[in-house]
């Protein structure tokens, strides 16, 4: 399961970080970057292109082993409950530009994707614009 966790930024450069809760009954193990595929309000591809890193702007994450408990509720308890996130950097600023209304995401290891939802009443209501001809910096999950 998949829900926005909240973006920040400055002088044109934006952080958002996803947030990974396990909805299974069996824990899950990550390990390095997810896959990311921009989309529009139509559900097209849009320009993507992935740069893989470990520091973003102003966040930063080493590669390691992130491991979801199960979701309480679902035969686990809620002490071992936990979240991961998945963040990405980009700007809004050097042409061109798309609106992303949602963005593909395949955690490391994965192979299924999950489309999320990126628009944000109030600030970004039909999505975020991103420029540099799609440039995105992924961070590795964490924790």
């Amino acid at each position: 399961m998949y829900s926005p966790a909240g973006s920040s930024g400055g002088a044109g450069d934006f952080v958002t970080a996803l947030a990974v809760l396990n909805d299974g009954t069996q824990p899950c193990v990550m390990r390095g970057w997810p896959l990311l595929q921009l989309l529009s309000s139509s559900g097209s591809l849009l320009p993507t292109h992935e740069v893989q890193t470990t520091s973003a702007i102003v966040s930063g994450s080493p590669v390691s082993v992130v491991i979801l408990a199960c979701h309480p509720g679902v035969s686990c308890p809620p002490s071992s409950f936990n979240t991961a996130y998945i963040s990405f950097a980009f700007d809004d600023v050097i042409q061109p530009c798309e609106t992303a209304a949602a963005v593909s995401v395949v955690t490391p290891g994965g192979s299924t994707p999950v489309v999320v939802n990126l628009r944000v009443a109030g600030s970004f209501p039909d999505g975020p614009e991103i420029c540099s001809g799609g440039k995105i910096e992924v961070l590795p999950v964490h924790s």
